[in-house]
């Protein structure tokens, strides 16, 4: 279901974009010229309320707030005459603390720990990814359209799809989720290098040419190798996981990947506007090396992150 999002958000992002210039017969009126992006943005709103409309009527809460007792039922000897009184086996024991369970438990912080490292960098990339392709050429992007953004990131989702189902998942039970997880983690970073050499090559070109666009072809079908990294290390974050606090490592998991997923957009645009001011200042219209630090720094961090994912435990899936 989320290959399906990531096919139809982008093309609907990019189909939708402009529709002044696209549709100027429809939408050829003064609002929407000013405002370019409102109706992929209304789309996207009407998408995401529908949803919860019907979330909110039609999906049956699996969480039971009361127990429904009988009246005429007889009690067992085994039960107590008084609510309040339990017999020692029947008091629940005090759950663990969240300090408790992370150190306690080695395999366990290792794949959160490499859980981290794969929400910064992989959110850090999927921002960048638009960033990149819609800057001028001139400032080290490609300047691509929206549609044109909107068709490649759409194309990726479905050969995304093909492949997660009859090509990685098939994969990942041979091999294993570690080994899976070294492997797409390191494909995670090269496809970082083939978008650092495909702005390389379109700014001495000067344009997008055919080989820029082999390079960016190329990143595409990395990438949907790199996409299996999060089903891994969720398979080796529950199998290092006890059973009995298995939500409750679930809830760190998502504190985790929330975080750092909130963290990441504002620190990877942050240093792509830095790098290309501080390459303005030391080269100026001409460009040089240091548009591309916000890579460098990706592939570094990438790379120990890789490095690190060496220590994570080894489980085989039955």
């Amino acid at each position: 279901m989320l290959t399906i999002g990531h096919t139809i958000g982008p093309t609907m992002g990019g189909l939708l974009s402009e529709p002044a210039k696209r549709w100027p017969k429809i939408f050829g009126n003064a609002f929407f010229t000013e405002n370019p992006y409102f109706l992929a943005c209304a789309a996207a709103s009407v998408l995401a309320f529908t949803a919860f409309v019907l979330s909110f009527f039609f999906l049956n809460e699996t969480l039971k707030t009361h127990v429904n007792i009988n009246p005429n039922r007889e009690p067992s000897e085994d039960e107590p005459l008084l609510d309040h009184q339990n017999t020692p086996d029947q008091q629940k024991k005090a759950p663990p603390s969240l300090y408790a369970i992370v150190t306690s438990n080695p395999p366990l912080r290792r794949c959160l720990v490499s859980h981290a490292f794969h929400a910064f960098t992989n959110m850090s990339y999927l921002v960048l990814v638009p960033l990149i392709y819609s800057t001028s050429i001139s400032n080290g992007g490609f300047g691509l359209s929206p549609y044109q953004i909107g068709v490649v990131l759409g194309t990726f989702g479905v050969c995304n799809a093909v492949l997660q189902l009859f090509v990685w998942k098939p994969m990942l039970k041979h091999i294993g989720p570690k080994e899976m997880f070294i492997l797409s983690y390191t494909f995670h970073m090269i496809r970082v290098i083939l978008m650092m050499l495909a702005r390389i090559a379109a700014a001495r070109a000067g344009k997008v040419d055919w080989f820029v666009w082999a390079l960016i072809a190329i990143q595409m079908a990395v990438s949907t190798l790199a996409a299996t990294t999060y089903n891994c290390i969720s398979m080796l974050i529950v199998k290092a996981s006890p059973q009995d606090v298995l939500g409750t490592v679930n809830g760190i998991q998502q504190m985790i990947s929330s975080g750092l997923r909130g963290l990441a957009p504002t620190v990877a645009s942050s240093l792509f506007a830095a790098s290309l001011a501080l390459d303005w200042r030391l080269s100026g219209s001409v460009g040089g090396i240091c548009r591309y630090l916000v890579d460098v720094l990706q592939i570094f961090l990438i790379g120990f992150g890789v490095w690190y994912s060496l220590r994570l435990p080894q489980y085989r899936l039955i």
